[in-house]
């Protein structure tokens, strides 16, 4: 019959013993996936098992690179995005902040569409929404990138001139199809024509607070100027036809400010985010969208921002 023996030892001396104990790393079969349905990323720090990340196996399929300058990380995202199209045939689309990634894109066959340049999105375009709800996206938009939340006056003013120009275009707030009386698709109004609406009613003199108006109108005036207009006339862009289209690079480096380029990121991932609730989630149906949203951070401080929604949503 065999004795227990109690022995003293100290911490130091039994983490000495470190050597016998596996490292954090998951097991291989977690690890390593099939060639023809995963992208090889590397291989583990401790034993140097590939590592192949699909999206089958994760029930948030986001991806956040991160790293110091000159660490990889732009060249990560082209390798991932090249290998993707040949084991998925995915579509890509980059929110280019810095035009970084425009070069690449042309080399490799892809479209490139520089706002500022020729190109511009009409803020006021429905993206398949109800008004109803692109109204609050829009103004949420402001919130983000301006001071309106502090102004509650303001705020209601824009708003209502907002919902009263999709009004006055023959929009119906509620519904998510806008035709006129031959099924021809509808015109979109935009931001210049919420500033008509807002200096008309100053015009009026029959509003009581003039100050507030006038606050509300300047606060439009700084995206429908003359030059700075990128995002209150009527698209040139497709956005639809471009989630279909292969490798595209969205250059916002063309813009003025940080404030039009912010502008331009959320407007885009508000659309993508309303395609994507309308397509619905599903592993049968493969990974049709790959969206990188370089400088990321600059677009999600605020918890209220589409970056983080869409990722909070896990679709």
């Amino acid at each position: 019959m065999g004795r227990l023996k109690l022995t003293d030892i100290s911490n130091v001396t039994l983490g000495k013993r470190n050597i016998f104990v596996r490292p954090p790393e998951p097991p291989p079969e977690f690890l390593m996936g099939d060639p023809a349905k995963s992208i090889f990323v590397g291989k583990s720090k401790s034993f140097h098992i590939p590592f192949s990340w699909s999206f089958a196996n994760l029930t948030n399929p986001h991806i956040a690179v991160v790293g110091i300058t000159g660490a990889g990380k732009s060249y990560f995202i082209k390798t991932f995005l090249t290998r993707a199209a040949f084991v998925w045939g995915s579509n890509a689309l980059i929110i280019d902040w810095a035009g970084e990634y425009k070069e690449w894109v042309k080399q490799t066959g892809g479209k490139v569409i520089a706002l500022g340049k020729g190109a511009s999105i009409n803020l006021m375009d429905l993206g398949g929404m109800r008004p109803n709800d692109r109204v609050k996206q829009i103004m949420r938009t402001l919130a983000i990138l301006t001071d309106i939340e502090s102004y509650p006056e303001q705020k209601r003013l824009t708003e209502m001139a907002i919902e009263k120009a999709y009004k006055e275009a023959h929009f119906k707030m509620d519904n998510k199809i806008q035709r006129d009386s031959l099924g021809r698709p509808l015109k979109p109004p935009t931001l210049k024509d919420v500033q008509r609406i807002l200096e008309k009613q100053l015009k009026s003199g029959t509003y009581e607070f003039p100050a507030e108006l006038e606050n509300a109108i300047y606060r439009i005036k700084k995206f429908t100027r003359p030059g700075d207009d990128y995002f209150a006339t009527q698209s040139t862009v497709d956005l639809e036809k471009l989630t279909t289209s292969g490798l595209v690079d969205i250059d916002l480096s063309g813009l003025p400010d940080e404030v039009f380029r912010a502008l331009a990121a959320l407007s885009i991932l508000q659309f993508i985010k309303e395609r994507m609730r309308a397509a619905g989630w599903s592993p049968t149906k493969g990974l049709r969208l790959f969206v990188v949203l370089d400088e990321a951070w600059k677009v999600a401080k605020d918890e209220s921002s589409d970056a983080v929604i869409i990722v909070r949503e896990g679709g």
